[in-house]
């Protein structure tokens, strides 16, 4: 649970994002258990000649129903929902998680729906994408990824569902990415350089692909 007090307008009162045009102070404070996360981890130590990890991860951010009480009643979000298949030195990712370019998030217990620093540059979105690691070294470990990302760049209807920008190319977006990292393997230290490529199209269809 949440608790929450501000003292001027915000965007969420419960996980503020930015601040908010406030010409008569506004304040306000309560509770609410929204940014609740749920979650379930699978494992098989043989698969495929390696070790095997399912993890589903949910939150309850997905909106308020407009009705009296919507607060309490929020609706259940799917946040990040991934297979892994782990070899000595190869790993294989399938499934919705972060953007390869922005794999490590601030951590913070009043910043769960909306992770911190989204609007200072964090790329926090979670994206279907594969995945592949190649990992070399034990105290001190290099790392090179590389990942196929669905090529969504617009914000959805209320009820209909279309092809944006970025899927009207038909074309994934492509990530790439070099870390050295050090520490306990599950929650390593690191230091690392991303690139991404992409492409948008408007709705003309004539028209050519905006390299992203």
């Amino acid at each position: 649970m949440n608790g929450f007090y501000n003292s001027a307008r915000t965007n969420n009162s419960d996980d503020p994002v930015f601040a908010d045009t406030d010409a008569v102070g506004v304040t306000g404070s309560s509770a609410t258990m929204r940014q609740t996360r749920l979650g379930v981890l699978v494992t098989d130590p043989q698969v495929l000649g390696g070790s095997f990890s399912g993890e589903v991860d949910v939150d309850f951010y997905g909106g308020q129903q407009p009705a009296a009480g919507n607060r309490t009643f929020p609706l259940l979000r799917l946040r990040r929902a991934l297979a892994t298949v782990q070899w000595t030195h190869l790993q294989l990712m399938l499934g919705q998680e972060t953007a390869l370019v922005s794999d490590r998030n601030p951590r913070s217990l009043a910043g769960v729906g909306v992770p911190d620093f989204s609007l200072a540059g964090n790329l926090w979105f979670w994206i279907p994408q594969a995945r592949v690691t190649a990992e070399y070294g034990y105290t001190v470990r290099l790392a090179v990824q590389a990942a196929v990302l669905a090529p969504i760049a617009g914000t959805q209807g209320l009820v209909t569902t279309q092809a944006d920008s970025g899927e009207r190319t038909t074309r994934p977006y492509l990530e790439g990415r070099v870390r050295l990292g050090w520490g306990p393997t599950d929650d390593p230290s690191e230091v690392a350089i991303g690139g991404h490529i992409g492409w948008l199209r408007g709705l003309d269809s004539l028209s050519g692909d905006s390299l992203l």
